[in-house]
């Protein structure tokens, strides 16, 4: 048998089971990218109640607020749609997610892209002021591939 994603991608349950974001939004994990050469992150919004905005920070020790940055991403915005669109690039550091329901997004960031003094990284989503469920999840791409992945050092 040929090697497996979880052989060659780290998962990372960047916030646990779907969430309400409505009042606190949500903030992924930093992730450590010394150990990986890029992430992939699929964020889900179940029931949106309203327009939630999405960023991706980088930051020097993974503590507190870091740095928005532009990032790709790809969008499947038809409600329970399943074809992602050709990738994108955020405009101005932050995006504007649709309002329909059971929507995704895929977001990148390579380990090459973070600006110098900067090794973690994440994903955010802000508060939406409405009752909106959403969950993320990583995916990070070891430098070197292997049975047993390093730990992210997620803080």
């Amino acid at each position: 048998m040929g090697q497996l994603l979880s052989e060659m991608w780290k998962i990372i349950g960047a916030n646990g089971p779907s969430l309400d974001i409505n009042g606190t939004g949500l903030d992924g994990a930093y992730i450590d990218m010394e150990l990986y050469e890029s992430v992939c992150w699929i964020v889900n919004l179940g029931v949106n109640g309203a327009a939630v905005n999405m960023t991706v920070e980088e930051d020097a020790d993974g503590s507190g607020s870091g740095t928005a940055v532009d990032f790709r991403y790809r969008k499947e915005d038809t409600a329970s749609g399943d074809t992602l669109e050709a990738f994108a690039a955020s405009a101005s550091q932050t995006l504007a997610l649709s309002t329909n329901n059971g929507i995704f997004y895929v977001v990148e960031r390579a380990g090459w892209e973070l600006s110098d003094g900067k090794r973690f990284v994440r994903l955010r989503l802000d508060n939406p002021s409405s009752a909106t469920l959403a969950s993320i999840v990583a995916l990070a791409k070891p430098r070197y591939a292997q049975n047993q992945m390093p730990t992210t050092k997620v803080s």
